[in-house]
């Protein structure tokens, strides 16, 4: 900032001196003298240039896609935990409880062992190794697609697998599976929690800076589920059965600008560790019948929030505008001048990022951070969507918010992303990322070559989600689920059956437009339609089945509300179109629906599946 004005001070006094001025004051220094002026400065340049960090991009990410098969609604939990012998019957309502709190959705998955009843007996070694290699391997590959790159160009392999350690180590799994070269340097990250996918950021950076220039790096995080099945009844232990869910990404950093998609900005680390109380916040036991898990503590909200003042306060002056400082610092003086009776001020985070993504460990984590960071909804909705829709995935949750944001349309070029982490230790990290080139839509073709192809806007510009993603966020109380449709409204979450085609159903109930969408089954198949209800904080279900006509034909079936009587089914036999949509309206004390013929567009839900 001082050079420019010096150099053109300097400039300027030159040309006022004249040409044959300055040749003879030239003229008369010594030749030693001029070398020196000239061979210092610059020595000095090329150095700084050469000390200097390396700016450090981020080319691209890939998040494992949950299969079908994998997915387990409340119903399938609940009814494998009854199964359990040890697990007693007020075990079982508090996991119902639990789960009807959470904020988690009936579309998240867990690893192919849970699924066997009696899961203790299949939660093996190999069985680990197999969800790791899912979902490792699926997320590698598709970044692979994306990016383009060949395999030897990848010099540094970091791995965040917190409670699965085996021998040889998962690095050494990916090495042996895609033949990576000999003097790549690998490294696995155990025992971080859910804050490691950060710290492994961090790694990348600081090993990029001494790597050659263009290198890149490979980060995996990832949490394996199978091993850390809590078999006994301890409350404080049974929260993780509940809460987390299987889950991947796979991020490639590099010191290139090309192809980069977000250069990476600070990574800012606070580790609490060293008080008693923050290092048992989340620990790893035995309960008393010898059952290992993972204790999560009640204090673990406070020394979040602590850990996070902590986080923020490094974290703001390098990023917080110079207004936003000043406020504060004028706020710590007087608090320190005349007491707390001042209230302290926090600043507004909201002028140095446009984006947040905000670790999805729970509702009560999202709820508590919007309120210490006074964040809109639309602010944290990434993180409630990302709750519902995959769960718990620990490190892996920041990615999975991330690509929520750009596959609704959200992230704009030179939008600044703020990442925030919690895991054990107790620690809090987060990055701060700037967008260079946003993704151009859930395809990979551009908004334009689209939008010529079809003749209309994408589902992007229409302020729907983008494909792949979950229409529903958990938000409120007792476990109602709500969607936010386009930008306005919330709605209950309808459960989806099987196979394929589109509906979507216009409920009208307490004076609430509610929009919902969910699969239709393909050809004489059957659904299972899931209705959600909120009545004295829970979350009631209703499950029917039907036989679905012939294709060509959409059946309208009316379902009955709150009013007590039989349900009515009204249908239209035949629509003129194939793949025309049934817009469905529903009343408070019984329904009914009506089928719309050909003239209707089908409007088509994109998720943000990765």
């Amino acid at each position: 900032m001082v050079t420019v004005p010096v150099a053109a001070a300097g400039l300027i006094a030159m040309v006022h001196l004249g040409a044959e001025e300055l040749a003879s004051r030239f003229s008369v220094l010594n030749p030693v003298h001029l070398f020196l002026a000239c061979f210092f400065p610059a020595a000095a340049a090329i150095v700084y240039l050469m000390l200097r960090p390396r700016a450090v991009y981020l080319v691209d990410y890939a998040g494992f896609c949950t299969p079908f098969n994998c997915r387990v609604p409340f119903a399938t939990f609940l009814e494998h935990a009854k199964q359990h012998p040890q697990l007693n019957e007020r075990s079982i309502w508090f996991m119902t409880r639990l789960m009807e709190r959470s904020g988690i959705g009936e579309e998240t998955g867990l690893p192919p062992a849970h699924h066997y009843v009696g899961t203790h007996k299949y939660c093996s070694v190999d069985a680990a190794r197999s969800e790791f290699e899912l979902v490792a391997f699926s997320a590698i590959d598709d970044l692979l697609t994306k990016t383009g790159i060949a395999l030897d160009t990848v010099d540094i392999l970091i791995v965040n697998c917190s409670l699965f350690c085996p021998t040889p180590s998962l690095v050494d799994m990916i090495i042996n599976k895609y033949k990576l070269r000999s003097d790549i340097r690998g490294m696995h990250l155990a025992g971080m929690g859910c804050s490691a996918g950060m710290i492994s950021v961090g790694l990348a950076r600081n090993l990029l800076q001494v790597a050659r220039q263009g290198a890149h790096a490979l980060v995996i995080s990832m949490e394996t589920i199978t091993p850390n099945y809590y078999l006994g009844t301890e409350r404080a232990m049974l929260l993780p059965n509940c809460l987390f869910r299987i889950g991947g990404a796979a991020a490639l950093l590099s010191t290139s600008s090309a192809k980069a998609r977000f250069r990476l900005r600070h990574v800012v680390r606070t580790l609490t560790g060293a008080e008693d109380s923050s290092y048992q916040c989340v620990f790893q036991e035995e309960d008393r019948e010898g059952h290992r898990g993972i204790n999560l503590n009640k204090d673990l909200m406070n020394i979040a929030g602590n850990s996070l003042k902590a986080n923020i306060t490094a974290m703001g002056p390098l990023v917080l505008p110079a207004r936003e400082q000043l406020m504060f610092a004028f706020s710590f003086i007087a608090r320190k001048v005349i007491g707390k009776r001042v209230k302290p001020y926090i600043p507004d985070f909201r002028t140095a990022f446009e984006q947040f993504c905000i670790h999805a460990g729970g509702r009560a984590v999202i709820d508590e951070l919007q309120k210490s960071l006074s964040l809109s909804d639309e602010q944290v909705e990434a993180s409630r969507m990302t709750l519902h829709r995959f769960g718990n995935t620990s490190s892996s949750s920041l990615w999975y918010e991330l690509a929520y944001i750009e596959a609704k349309g959200r992230m704009r070029k030179g939008d600044r992303v703020w990442m925030i982490g919690f895991g054990s230790g107790f620690k809090c990290n987060s990055a701060a990322w700037e967008c260079i080139e946003p993704a151009r839509n859930a395809h990979g073709s551009g908004l334009r070559e689209r939008r010529r192809a079809t003749g209309r806007p994408t589902a992007a510009r229409r302020g729907w989600p983008a494909e792949g993603a979950a229409a529903a966020a958990c938000r409120g109380s007792g476990g109602s689920l709500q969607v936010r449709c386009r930008v306005t409204t919330a709605a209950a979450c309808v459960g989806s059956g099987d196979g394929g085609g589109l509906r979507r159903v216009r409920r009208r109930q307490s004076g609430c437009l509610r929009m919902e969408r969910r699969r239709l089954p393909a050809e004489g198949a059957t659904t299972a339609a899931c209705v959600g209800s909120v009545d004295g904080g829970g979350l009631l279900t209703e499950r029917r089945r039907r036989q679905l006509p012939a294709e060509g034909m959409t059946a309208a079936v009316a379902c009955g509300g709150s009013g007590g009587g039989l349900p009515r089914e009204r249908q239209r036999r035949r629509l003129p179109a194939e793949g025309t949509t049934t817009a469905s309206r529903e009343g408070s004390g019984g329904c009914l629906r009506e089928g719309r013929g050909g003239g209707t567009r089908e409007r088509k839900l994109r998720a943000f599946m990765l």
